[in-house]
């Protein structure tokens, strides 16, 4: 017997975060209520990005909880 369970949505403190680029913004600085986060440059790629890769304007990042 396998029982599905449905993932939950990960929540922020904020609907959208907002970053100046003069701060230069990383991955690390987004913030998550949920646990451990891994993030990806496509949905098909096996090899997670460092937190310190910056955030840039019109870049799709993926993540998945770890």
């Amino acid at each position: 017997v396998v029982t599905v369970l449905p993932v939950p949505v990960p929540q922020t403190p904020w609907l959208s975060q907002a970053f100046c680029a003069i701060d230069e913004p990383t991955l690390d600085d987004i913030e998550m209520t949920t646990g451990f986060l891994v993030w990806y440059a496509d949905a098909t790629t096996t090899t997670p990005l460092q937190p310190f890769t910056p955030l840039v304007t019109g870049t799709p990042y993926y993540v998945a909880t770890g």
